[in-house]
């Protein structure tokens, strides 16, 4: 049986506020499946019940569980079991609901696997879904202006708020340390994390790739930053700023009047209080319209922006190209076994597919090409072979897995460049506070991943980037450098980690002198 949790640290929700759905509290015999279940802190329990009914969530008092947060829109989600499986769907709402860091198409049911993450909102209410939990506590927390937000990593576009319901004498709510990817690259946010690794000989190959791409493209770099950052101008971060602090007043001197269930509003607040609660949700409700219309405004000019990104990286791809060219055909000199024939033949690649792939990796690098590049199938699992100088091409290959593994020969002919890549990892794992001595295990990741295989931790566009080998091995360029593949994958990688971005092109750089 799935069960909700709702982490401490994201989500606020007004208990008062959660109305009980008498279907989701009555006993349902009829029901073949285990409701959810999930409780207030004053004692009452909610739940998804087993038989296919939906529970709703919303800033509105009419909805099953109500959730004052300014990123909850009046009615924002569904929740609903079928067959023993929760499933969730956007019920249209204004900021979206999140699964596992990635934004759901709305009015669409969304099976929800275990141990996932919903989020109402980005910077909203966040409920973990676990294993084992037969009834977990939701909890409510109080504003504090004391307290102080933990230090995290900067991202160039500002995010409103939290806004928690006055209730309780708990501790405040705290801010997540990084916002998930996917809803990162939804938000259309640009994490400028060049500086994050510290101090290092990795500092150097940061350098020499932000001098490559100015050398090799004068300017891109400065369009490309002013496209994807997409931060407010002045005037409209100081509307939303503004409008933020009169909601927050707002809650924090009506909380009570806000939260009082219908039955004993009028007793514990007196005659007209719900008069005056109904002219503050309208008060609240104007204020959540204007900042849905900046956030369309903001929307549509990201969308223009990234269009003229997207056009800004397939130009920077070309003069990569053009700028390492020596005019020979790296595809010539590929090799392909029997056995790597056959495999490649049931993914529909064919030989001249792949010796295209070899020669775009070559003269996108222009590192030297070799007399021959021999493609072989041995195992399961695409690898770099290196004292055959060969690519192991597995059950499943790719233009990007062909970039990734021929990018591994980088690490065991340049060792300053090894050494550079693992100082950059570790770099970074210390300044997220991580300890590099304690490594996770990928598995944890991925199924796809092996027990044995370990890794660094760090916000990396993949957690594979923190692999740990005994050897020369990593995966910084690899991972990297197969973003390379098209454009819309370099502006990714652009865009998520500009600092990986330019460790790439700065090992080129010294690869190729």
């Amino acid at each position: 049986m799935q069960s909700l949790r709702a982490t401490d640290s994201a989500f606020s929700v007004s208990s008062a506020n959660l109305r009980p759905q008498k279907a989701a509290l009555q006993a349902v015999e009829s029901t073949a499946h285990e409701p959810v279940a999930f409780q207030t802190p004053d004692g009452r329990t909610f739940q998804v019940p087993g038989d296919g009914s939906a529970i709703s969530f919303g800033r509105r008092s009419s909805n099953d569980v109500a959730l004052e947060h300014p990123k909850v829109s009046r009615h924002h989600a569904e929740m609903r079991q079928q067959g023993g499986q929760l499933e969730v769907r956007d019920t249209g709402s204004s900021y979206g609901t999140y699964l596992n860091g990635a934004i759901i198409e709305p009015h669409r049911w969304v099976r929800v696997p275990a141990e996932a993450e919903l989020m109402l909102g980005l910077g909203g209410p966040k409920l973990q879904l676990g294993e084992g939990h037969d009834l977990v506590q939701l909890r409510a927390s109080t504003p504090s202006p004391e307290a102080k937000a933990p230090v995290v990593q900067k991202t160039a576009a500002p995010v409103l708020a939290a806004i928690p319901t006055v209730l309780t004498e708990e501790a405040p709510a705290q801010v997540p340390e990084m916002m998930p990817i996917g809803a990162m690259l939804e938000s259309g946010m640009t994490r400028r994390t060049v500086g994050w690794s510290g101090d290092g000989p990795h500092q150097a190959l940061i350098q020499r790739g932000i001098q490559a791409m100015d050398r090799i493209a004068p300017g891109y770099r400065q369009k490309l930053d002013s496209l994807l950052d997409q931060d407010h101008d002045p005037q409209t971060k100081f509307r939303l700023e503004q409008l933020l602090a009169d909601q927050m007043k707002i809650y924090q001197d009506n909380g009570q009047l806000l939260s009082l269930p219908d039955a004993l509003l009028e007793k514990r607040m007196g005659s007209g209080a719900r008069d005056k609660r109904d002219q503050l949700e309208a008060r609240i409700d104007a204020i959540q319209d204007e900042v849905g219309r900046i956030d369309e405004a903001r929307l549509a000019l990201n969308q223009v922006n990234n269009r003229k990104a997207d056009d800004l990286c397939v130009a920077f791809l070309k003069q990569l190209r053009a700028s390492n060219s020596e005019g020979i055909n790296a595809g010539e000199r590929v090799t392909i076994d029997d056995k790597a024939l056959a495999q490649l033949a049931e993914k529909k690649i064919s030989p001249d597919d792949l010796r295209a792939w070899v020669n775009d990796f070559y003269h996108q690098t222009g590192l030297p090409i070799p007399a021959q590049i021999p493609f072989k199938f041995m195992d399961d699992r695409p690898q770099y072979l290196n004292r055959e100088g060969a690519v192991n091409v597995g059950t499943y290959f790719s233009k990007r897995l062909c970039l990734h593994e021929l990018a591994h020969r980088v690490d065991h002919e340049h060792p300053e460049i090894s050494a550079a890549n693992k100082s950059w990892v570790e770099g970074r794992c210390r300044m997220a506070g991580e300890d590099p001595e304690r490594p996770m295990k990928l598995s944890e990741v991925s199924s796809q991943y092996g027990e044995g295989e370990i890794a660094l931790k760090d916000h990396f566009v993949n957690a594979y980037v923190g692999k740990v080998y005994p050897g020369a091995p990593t995966e910084v360029l690899t991972i990297g450098f197969e973003h390379f593949a098209d454009p819309k994958h370099m502006k990714q990688l652009y865009q998520q980690d500009p600092e990986h971005f330019f460790m790439v092109l700065g090992a080129l750089d010294l690869a190729r002198r």
